[in-house]
């Protein structure tokens, strides 16, 4: 539903003076409506993103087991622990996709549906305003002609009919729509928190993944000096090794 109450025409015998509240009301719904549709279609990426990211690591255990030194000790123990880790990080980010749809994403494309209602009586408001003001037109028509009282009555019945019709369509509106904008807080609050607390949830159970993990690999140095120091000492190592460190020169034609 592509939901833009702007597009109602307007009479030009209205005074849109008297309107002014009205529109505002309705502006206000337009904006939230926008904002709503915005939030859980950004949640939805959030999702595509999550699900991107589990997908990397699963290609990342693949490539850790196709490697032949990884089927050996002692390469081996440590390449089936990060692979442990891997799957369990891939069962946390399904279960925060699936939290995140259930409890953000599906509950704000409900609320969107409900601007549905919200347009169809605005339809109606528009429908009946139109129909009362061509009564009015048709009686004022009538009384320059001078017909029969009878008739004259009769079309005034009508105008007063169409104008009361109006009257209650608009009079139920311009009490729903401040209802509906204010009640966004209490529907918002808790997709947000429910969002929040999954997060949460993920994070901390990723990182208890994690340190279970480091518990079976030798320690590594916490001080980010100490461990650029270590890095550098490694590297150097590696260069030692002849297949590295000797490398022939181009020859000059």
């Amino acid at each position: 539903m592509s939901w833009n109450p702007f597009k109602k025409a307007f009479s030009p015998r209205r005074n849109r003076g008297e309107d002014a509240e009205f529109d505002s009301e309705m502006s206000k719904l337009h904006q939230e409506y926008t904002t709503t549709k915005k939030m859980y279609k950004e949640m939805k990426r959030c999702n595509e993103a999550q699900n991107a990211l589990s997908k990397v690591r699963g290609k990342l255990g693949n490539e850790l087991n196709s490697n032949v030194l990884s089927r050996h000790e002692p390469l081996k123990a440590t390449v089936d622990q990060v692979n442990s880790s891997l799957s369990q990080l891939h069962k946390l980010n399904k279960d925060l996709i699936s939290n995140q749809e259930k409890m953000f994403i599906d509950p704000l494309k409900r609320f969107c549906a409900m601007y549905g209602h919200v347009e169809s009586q605005m339809k109606r408001r528009e429908q009946k305003l139109q129909e009362y003001e061509r009564q009015q037109s048709k009686l004022e028509k009538m009384e320059k002609l001078s017909p029969p009282p009878a008739k004259i009555d009769a079309t005034q019945r009508a105008v007063t009919a169409s104008k009361t019709e109006y009257e209650n369509v608009h009079q139920r509106l311009m009490e729903e729509m401040p209802k509906l904008h204010h009640g966004r807080l209490s529907y918002y609050t808790p997709c947000l928190k429910s969002a929040i607390q999954s997060q949460q949830l993920y994070y901390f159970q990723c990182a208890r993944v994690l340190e279970e993990t480091l518990s079976h690999m030798d320690p590594i140095p916490v001080d980010e000096q100490e461990l650029l120091q270590e890095t550098n000492q490694l590297m150097d190592s590696f260069r030692k090794i002849s297949i590295v460190g000797h490398q022939h020169s181009p020859t000059n034609n």
